[in-house]
């Protein structure tokens, strides 16, 4: 998967975003991290199209990682 393959929305986000990205073999597991590195949620599996819920998190802005594979990818998502 290529990073251009991850698409993060709706970015600015409030409650939740959805993540996309092409079906692969293998699970993809998603890591979410505020600015200081803090893991924000435990690390979880999750499918294209999944629905990600951020409503518990307090507004900032946030990195977003999908780990397929054994590659990572990284997006940023801001959190109103």
């Amino acid at each position: 998967m290529s990073p251009a393959e991850l698409v993060l929305q709706p970015n600015p986000a409030q409650n939740a975003f959805t993540l996309n990205f092409p079906q692969q073999i293998g699970p993809a597991y998603l890591h979410l991290l505020d600015m200081a590195g803090r893991r924000m949620v435990f690390p979880y599996k999750v499918v294209p199209g999944e629905r990600v819920d951020i409503s518990a998190l307090p507004s900032g802005l946030y990195t977003v990682r999908l780990v397929m594979d054994g590659r990572t990818i990284s997006r940023l998502v801001v959190v109103r």
